[in-house]
């Protein structure tokens, strides 16, 4: 999840938090990135409290 998530900003230490250039950095060396989607909007949570999503979708392939 992105920083500006609203679960990342509640200081949990069990949340793995990334900005966009970490993710890059995670799969730069072994990976051939072909996209990466950026998801940053207010939403809500399954019990239906809001929630401020920040997610990244990644299409990678792995280099061999």
């Amino acid at each position: 999840m992105g920083p500006d998530d609203s679960w990342a900003k509640m200081g949990r230490g069990d949340l793995s938090i990334h900005t966009y250039s970490d993710i890059q950095a995670l799969f730069k060396d072994a990976f051939r990135v072909i996209d990466i989607i950026e998801h940053n909007t207010q939403g809500k949570t399954l019990l239906g409290k809001p929630k401020q999503w920040h997610i990244y979708a990644v299409v990678a392939q792995k280099v061999i």
